[in-house]
């Protein structure tokens, strides 16, 4: 598993958009620093705005990861993950299907994550 955190990611939202919605990757590269979500990637922003911090996995298997930050927005194009509002994979859960770009519901926060099956 790689694991990436940065804070700049908006120039690369279009891009990952059109994957999510199409299936097909949007035509030009981003930025070197801002690529966009490919393919067994998933990334977790710390609050509900594209400008927050992140933190994007490549293939993060199947254990329990925990997140390094609270988090209320998943971009996945991992498979169904679920995602749960304490550390170890505790605590209350929501599900995120593959090619989901979501805002967690009301005040749920997301502290860890897994990829399950179907």
């Amino acid at each position: 598993m790689h694991k990436q955190r940065t804070t700049k990611w908006s120039a690369a939202l279009a891009a990952t958009a059109a994957v999510l919605v199409t299936g097909v990757a949007a035509a030009g590269p981003a930025s070197a620093d801002e690529p966009p979500l490919g393919q067994g990637e998933v990334a977790f922003w710390e609050e509900a705005a594209f400008g927050s911090e992140y933190v994007r996995y490549v293939d993060p298997g199947s254990e329990c990861v925990n997140l390094p930050f609270s988090t209320r927005m998943i971009a996945n194009m991992v498979g169904p993950i679920d995602v749960h509002a304490g550390p170890d994979c505790t605590g209350g859960t929501y599900h995120s299907p593959d090619r989901d770009l979501h805002q967690f519901p009301g005040t749920f926060r997301g502290l860890s994550f897994r990829v399950v099956s179907g």
